[in-house]
């Protein structure tokens, strides 16, 4: 039986992977998120894989935070005080890869060429981004199709791509199960 919590581990390293490639690319080409945005946060089509939700779940059952899976906003999105559609991350460093890598990743067009998917909230781009964008090219950014689909092979039959309130129910019970079960505690092998 796979071992989740050593998978969990796994997933994290390379969801941390990821965010430095992506980190590289927003800096070199002078872009960031709104501070406080949250938009894709409200928004029910985000989508993820139960896989990369592992840390995530992981911290949840750790932490013993109650979260709730079945409304349109992100569970772990923490709103501000004043206007609620702003906000934050509750768990950032354990977010699924889409949260890392829009609105900094590329994906591949119809004719297979690169294209940016720019988030209708940011500013527009420095003029560096064109520089940014011939790294992409070269090889040298972050690609959707790579990013997404990363932590698949660690557990192939937690990686179908659904809605991320979804997905993080499924990693959260995958790994509660497993906790009930064997007695293993979040984060320990």
């Amino acid at each position: 039986m796979t071992d989740l919590f050593a998978t969990t581990a796994l997933v994290q390293a390379k969801l941390d992977s990821i965010a430095a490639a992506v980190q590289r690319f927003a800096t070199k080409a002078g872009l960031s998120c709104p501070t406080g945005c949250g938009a894709c946060c409200h928004s029910p089509e985000v989508e993820a894989m139960p896989v990369e939700l592992l840390p995530m779940a992981n911290h949840i059952l750790a932490s013993g935070v109650n979260v709730e899976t079945s409304g349109l906003t992100c569970p772990m999105f923490r709103p501000d005080a004043q206007n609620k559609m702003l906000g934050r991350c509750g768990a950032y460093q354990f977010r699924p890869s889409i949260c890392r890598i829009f609105p900094y990743g590329f994906s591949r067009d119809k004719n297979g060429g690169f294209r940016w998917r720019q988030c209708s909230k940011m500013e527009n781009p420095a003029a560096s981004i064109n520089a940014a964008i011939q790294d992409v090219l070269a090889g040298n950014g972050v690609s959707y199709e790579v990013a997404r689909h990363s932590p698949q092979d660690l557990a192939p039959n937690m990686a179908e791509t659904m809605p991320i309130n979804a997905a993080l129910s499924q990693a959260v019970n995958a790994l509660g199960l497993r906790q009930a079960v064997f007695e293993e505690k979040p984060g320990v092998s």
